[in-house]
């Protein structure tokens, strides 16, 4: 056990403020679920974003595609395979609610697995929501 006194319990207090400051202009907000459709049936992913224009700058909030074999994602951006529609709220003075919800129109089996909404700000911070697992039925299996 460690007994911190003087200026590293100031430092430790001061580290704990800022991280916890960091972490209040940014964050994604949706519960974690699983959800079935059927092969040729569309899926819609749905997340919110909440930022402050002034510590964030610019957010881009996007869904991803985790890859079954490693941490790395691919963006839901092929405009025939996915439509987002991003709508914003103004909360209060430079607080804003980014509501981003992308469809799966014609879900196939590469379809099936885990998707994450990530949003990354001017500044570089980043935050990321849990994972939302997709299943599609009617996949072959031999």
């Amino acid at each position: 056990m460690f007994l911190f006194t003087g200026p590293a319990v100031l430092l430790l207090m001061t580290l704990g403020l800022l991280s916890a400051e960091e972490k209040d202009y940014l964050a994604v907000v949706y519960p974690q679920s699983t959800t079935t459709t059927a092969v040729g049936s569309s899926a819609k992913l749905s997340c919110v974003a909440n930022y402050d224009t002034e510590k964030c700058g610019m957010v881009h909030v996007i869904w991803h595609k985790m890859h079954e074999l490693d941490d790395k994602s691919i963006e839901l951006k092929h405009p025939w395979k996915y439509l987002t529609t991003v709508s914003e709220t103004i909360i209060e003075n430079t607080v804003r609610k980014r509501h981003v919800v992308t469809e799966i129109t014609k879900a196939e089996e590469a379809d099936d697995g885990r998707y994450q909404c990530k949003a990354e700000c001017e500044s570089g911070a980043q935050a990321m929501g849990h994972f939302i697992t997709i299943k599609v039925q009617g996949i072959k299996t031999e």
